[in-house]
């Protein structure tokens, strides 16, 4: 009764499974985050706001870094005849033929989406880890914010790709 059925399980070893739930989880650790950080600042203690805002934001974006990297490998894995053919390890660095022969089973849209992701996401954790370290001076604020406005331009591009992608 406790088991779960093949399916379930089967499906729980793939990488869509760990996208949605990678996204899930840093989604819902923003919204914490975010949350408490509506509340005024005298009634929450240093401590207390690093870990009820700063804390959730860094581990959210850990979590999206690795739903993001999944739907990269889960990209350069698509086609089954590129899997014993020399596949690069960094999905930058992919040659010619290989993005010809990904091009030729998946759209210009995913091939632009999951790396904007990842690439926004990474961004997004340099942006969290410098909030540990805010000291209020202008020279911080600029290490905050730039990667924070950074990752949001890739998260944006993704998803414009993304939108592009469900409207045709």
């Amino acid at each position: 009764v406790l088991q779960p059925v093949w399916d379930s399980w089967r499906f729980r070893r793939t990488l869509a499974y760990w996208v949605s739930i990678m996204y899930l989880e840093g989604s819902l650790l923003f919204t914490i985050g975010g949350a408490f950080s509506f509340f005024p600042s005298p009634p929450l203690p240093p401590g207390t706001a690093i870990a009820a805002i700063d804390g959730p934001y860094f581990i959210g974006s850990i979590c999206f870094t690795l739903g993001a990297w999944a739907g990269v490998e889960e990209l350069l894995r698509l086609p089954e005849e590129l899997r014993g053919v020399g596949r690069p390890v960094v999905f930058c660095l992919a040659s010619m033929r290989h993005w010809r022969r990904l091009r030729d089973v998946v759209s210009w849209q995913p091939l632009v989406v999951y790396p904007s992701y990842f690439v926004g996401a990474c961004f997004f954790n340099m942006n969290t880890i410098c909030t540990f370290f805010a000291r209020g001076d202008l020279a911080t604020e600029v290490e905050v914010w730039l990667p924070a406005v950074v990752g949001s331009l890739g998260f944006t591009i993704a998803g414009g790709a993304s939108s592009a992608q469900s409207c045709t």
